[in-house]
């Protein structure tokens, strides 16, 4: 039982580095939006995409149970530490510490792959929704340089007639339009 657990936490461990490294990588300043959502929609990771809500949330779970698994190992260690006379039996009583002590990094390290697993979702989850509103940030702003530039034309064609009637004289100082005899 002991090797058993010890296998778990090794892999829990293992997820916390390779949780806490994607978040370091994630705050990178260097990569752009848009770079992260041409990653995070890759080929290889839509196709995960549509079962990603059921993949986190089973996940979730799990770490959930691991996290009440390391609380109710934590509290047994502690009620059997408190049993053993540390004077009558100090090998046992160290060995309770010890196993406290496993059962109390055990709780943290779980602790730790929740707290990371939510943050990993939710920075995934801000990113794409932030690359979403800067592209169509990007759109409304074609469409506004587009209309810019029709504005610009229409006010540019306006001025020229407006100068071409100037020179006519067909239009008065009063802006009636009145032919020069």
């Amino acid at each position: 039982q002991i090797s058993e657990m010890s296998l778990q936490w090794t892999v829990i461990s293992w997820f916390v580095y390779a949780e806490a490294a994607l978040v370091l990588i994630m705050c990178l300043p260097g990569v752009s939006v848009q770079r992260w959502r041409r990653i995070l929609r890759s080929r290889l990771l839509r196709k995960f995409d549509s079962s990603a809500y059921v993949y986190f949330n089973v996940f979730f779970g799990l770490l959930i149970l691991l996290l009440i698994d390391a609380y109710r190992k934590m509290r047994q260690h502690a009620l059997e530490e408190l049993s053993i006379d540390e004077r009558v039996n100090p090998h046992g009583f160290a060995l309770s510490r010890m196993r406290k002590f496993r059962s109390q990094v055990n709780f943290t390290l779980s602790a730790g792959a929740l707290l990371l697993w939510i943050v990993l979702k939710w920075m995934v989850s801000s990113l794409i929704g932030r690359a979403f509103l800067e592209q169509d940030l990007s759109i409304e702003r074609a469409k506004v340089n587009d209309l810019q530039r029709k504005l610009d034309e229409a006010q540019r064609k306006l001025s020229s007639t407006l100068a071409a009637g100037v020179v006519n004289g067909s239009v008065s100082d009063d802006g009636s339009d009145k032919k020069a005899d």
